[in-house]
């Protein structure tokens, strides 16, 4: 095969500068600054914040009790399998 037919596997497109998407929305820091300090950002933003952290914060302690304890229960049955083996050759 000649190089013509594996051509398309090295192209790579160029992706282009994203623009800072406060920039896009006409926002400028100093008017963020102050929404931040705002009535409605405490009274809307701030709940689902705190309510995204707090579900990070769930998911992590889901992640130990359904695979961090199928991990170890893995661990101590392959432990317990390398000791009957072991007790099966004496």
């Amino acid at each position: 095969m000649d190089k013509k037919t594996f051509e398309h596997f090295n192209f790579i497109p160029e992706f282009p500068d994203f623009p800072d998407p406060s920039s896009i929305a006409g926002i400028s820091k100093e008017s963020l600054k102050e929404f931040e300090k705002s009535e409605a950002y405490k009274k809307y933003v701030l709940p689902t914040l705190e309510r995204e952290k707090q579900l990070k914060r769930q998911k992590r302690s889901e992640w130990f009790w359904i695979k961090g304890l199928l991990i170890l229960n893995t661990i101590f049955a392959g432990t317990s399998a390398i000791c009957a083996v072991i007790s099966l050759l004496k």
